[in-house]
């Protein structure tokens, strides 16, 4: 058994209970948020809460400027200056507003709220998750610790342990924590991962995803950038759609744009499943973006390519087309 308490015989068994370091950690984690809440208050009916705020975001018709803890009303018009960012806690949801510009919060909130948006947007994470777990990445051989080339001794017919295979499932140890709400933890397994052979952009990818979860989206856009796969890895689709994803969740419309509908030109670029998230996605943003007739395009372009015979994504056309 080595210092860290693997034995090189066995293969590591996912840990399938929270330890009780990650129960501490829940409990500090829950207290924390009650105190917080408890500081800056709870959205209403009729007021907003900025809950974070970089540069210069003000109230329209000459208001103040914004600061963390102000309340605002629900039918507030905010402008936004050039390198600003503000993140408002509605009463059904967060808004998150990262581009520059004039934001009429009613309408915003409207459409993030909307049940039909809700349910497309979801279905466009569970589709780039699945794409994202699907991939093996190839990693260099690893036997007791030390890369192939370097383990010294005779042959023996004893186990090896191999840390890819130890990488594999510390990844999905991770997702496992991810699941159960359990961030800090799942990030440590994925620092784990990556000591044990996971491909950087791997790792970075599933870290990315935790902040994401995790309402930290600035973060997690930072991280999933650190370290990208190359173009037509195994991971590259699910990593494009993932950043294009989380451009969507910062309002950062024109950068959806301009990562995905290239993609979509280029016949073959995308397999069947990328192609939907990405359709499906961009009519989100679009509309959004008040792109009423770009965002029916892409409808279109869903329902005829790809939505036929799958009648999960006929019934979300279905229920944005009334919503929208």
């Amino acid at each position: 058994m080595d210092a860290a308490g693997y034995n090189p015989g066995m293969r590591r068994v996912p840990r399938t209970h929270p330890t009780l370091r990650g129960q501490t950690r829940a409990r500090l984690s829950l207290l924390c948020v009650c105190l917080l809440i408890g500081v800056a208050g709870v959205a209403t009916s009729d007021t907003a809460i900025v809950v974070y705020v970089e540069g210069s975001v003000a109230l329209d018709h000459g208001g103040p400027v914004l600061e963390i803890g102000d309340r605002i009303p629900t039918d507030a018009v905010l402008i936004l200056a050039t390198d600003s960012l503000i993140e408002i806690d509605l009463p059904d949801g967060r808004l998150v507003l990262s581009q520059p510009g004039r934001y009429e919060l009613a309408s915003l909130s409207a459409r993030a709220g909307n049940p039909a948006t809700r349910a497309a947007a979801g279905a466009v994470r569970r589709l780039v998750r699945s794409l994202g777990r699907n991939p093996v990445q190839a990693r260099p051989a690893v036997a007791a610790g030390v890369r192939g080339n370097e383990v010294l001794g005779p042959a023996t017919t004893d186990p090896v342990w191999v840390a890819g295979d130890i990488a594999d499932e510390l990844i999905e140890e991770a997702l496992a924590y991810l699941d159960d709400g359990l961030y800090d933890l799942a990030l440590e397994t994925l620092t784990d991962a990556r000591e044990f052979g996971a491909a950087e952009p791997t790792v970075n990818f599933y870290r990315a995803i935790v902040y994401q979860q995790a309402g930290d989206l600035r973060r997690a856009l930072s991280v999933l950038t650190e370290a990208e796969p190359p173009a037509r890895d195994p991971l590259w689709e699910a990593h494009t759609l993932l950043r294009a994803e989380l451009f969507y969740d910062l309002s950062m419309h024109p950068a959806v744009h301009g990562l995905i509908e290239p993609l979509l030109e280029e016949a073959g670029t995308l397999s069947d499943d990328a192609r939907s998230s990405a359709m499906l996605l961009l009519a989100l943003s679009y509309d959004a973006y008040e792109r009423p007739r770009k965002a029916a395009h892409y409808l279109d372009l869903l329902e005829r390519e790809v939505a036929a015979g799958n009648d999960e994504l006929i019934e979300l056309i279905a229920g944005l087309r009334a919503a929208w």
